[in-house]
């Protein structure tokens, strides 16, 4: 579950997701609707940082919708205890703590067939009509290419990373490869 992060709660995770929902409101406000959170390495924290920006934001009184684009694991469905999707393209939209979720997660298909399908860049359209923001957990980019299509279908991506496992120059060149497939890098997140 995710951590208290409501504008009462104190401490070091709370400021530092307010801090991040503070920089990241201008390209919002710019017109950036659909973000992608990736990292180099599985377990870097992007689920529970998600989560946490997905809820200040809604307190925050946007309109986030919280996407499951690991399509392989779904952790972010098995985190926050949701469903299976349904498999025949109708994903269905659940309000969950100020925030709508989606759990697209583990589909039939091959989970490139799925991101790189004209409905899912349909799908992504129509809800970006409806949302002040999409944010999208996909898997790490050195286990597989599904975040190279998911940064094919967003404007911009969060780099997450956990400061012990940091290392630089990975990281700068899986952003240059989210740059490569026209995906703004906002930044990367360091994580405990």
């Amino acid at each position: 579950m995710t951590p208290d992060i409501t504008p009462s709660a104190q401490g070091p995770y709370s400021e530092a997701i307010r801090a991040l929902r503070a920089r990241i409101l201008k390209p919002i406000r710019q017109g950036t609707r659909k973000i992608l959170f990736t990292s180099a390495w599985p377990q870097e924290g992007k689920t529970r940082t998600l989560l946490a920006l997905g809820q200040s934001l809604g307190e925050f009184g946007l309109r986030a919708l919280l996407v499951d684009g690991d399509l392989r694991t779904s952790s972010l469905s098995l985190r926050c205890g949701f469903p299976k999707p349904d498999r025949d393209w109708n994903f269905q939209v659940f309000c969950w703590k100020e925030i709508f979720f989606c759990p697209i997660g583990a589909h039939t298909l091959l989970p490139e067939d799925v991101i790189a399908h004209p409905r899912m860049r349909q799908w992504f359209v129509e809800k970006a009509s409806h949302f002040d923001v999409i944010l999208v957990d996909s898997p790490s980019l050195s286990r597989c290419s599904d975040g190279l299509l998911w940064a094919q279908l967003c404007q911009a991506a969060l780099m997450v990373s956990k400061k012990s496992r940091f290392q630089g120059i990975p990281e700068g060149n899986f952003c240059e490869d989210l740059r490569d497939q026209g995906c703004q890098v906002l930044g990367v997140v360091l994580c405990r």
